[in-house]
């Protein structure tokens, strides 16, 4: 029997004082969002709201949530909430969006 045959857990720890980063690019790749997308994602993971994401980046709040809509369908969510917990779930996240920018995910 192989070790993959056997149930395994993994942990994995993480500093909730350390300001977590994601990469607009790393976003694109991982979820294949364009730019504007990921750009968009990395302001609602950071806990924005739509209304502060928008206008941040310079565009419509209406802009945003076409945007959004998206990004929920090439995500296979439906909420911000689901948005969110995907993100943080992700390869990306866990590796604290450290992950040089060619890094296979």
């Amino acid at each position: 029997m192989g070790v993959l045959d056997e149930p395994y857990g993994i942990l994995f720890v993480n500093d909730p004082n350390r300001p977590q980063e994601t990469s607009s690019e790393q976003l694109q790749r991982l979820f294949g969002l364009t730019r504007s997308e990921a750009r968009l994602t990395e302001r609602l993971v950071a806990g924005d709201s739509v209304k502060e994401a928008a206008a941040e980046l310079g565009v419509t709040e209406g802009t945003a949530r076409t945007t959004l809509k998206a990004i929920f369908h090439k995500t296979g969510v439906t909420r911000q909430p689901e948005l969110v917990k995907v993100v943080m779930a992700s390869p990306l996240w866990i590796a604290g969006g450290l992950l040089p920018w060619n890094a296979p995910i």
